[in-house]
């Protein structure tokens, strides 16, 4: 039942934040291609790469059944493009 309740609250939570996205896109920093620009400087793109690279390695040996070189790749993708957005509306509160 817990997990239940955590998916609907998860995807009300996704569907709120994609229709405040596409009302308002540019309101938000991570739509627009200067954000992209920041994120495709080489040393942030090869701090990626090894990143991604070591939580993708180790994935193996986790011991999380549930844990695989694809999700490794997923999370890395997700906190690459994310991060800086989500600190900078942290810093904004």
């Amino acid at each position: 039942m817990g997990l239940r309740i955590y998916l609907i609250v998860w995807l009300a939570a996704l569907v709120f934040a994609l229709g405040a996205l596409f009302k308002e896109p540019e309101r938000f920093e991570i739509t627009r291609p200067a954000y992209y620009r920041f994120l495709g400087m080489p040393w942030k793109l090869w701090t990626f790469a090894a990143g991604t690279a070591l939580i993708t390695g180790v994935a193996p040996w986790s011991g999380d059944p549930t844990w695989d070189v694809y999700d490794s790749i997923l999370c890395s993708v997700g906190v690459f493009v994310t991060a800086p957005w989500s600190v900078a509306v942290l810093a904004r509160c």
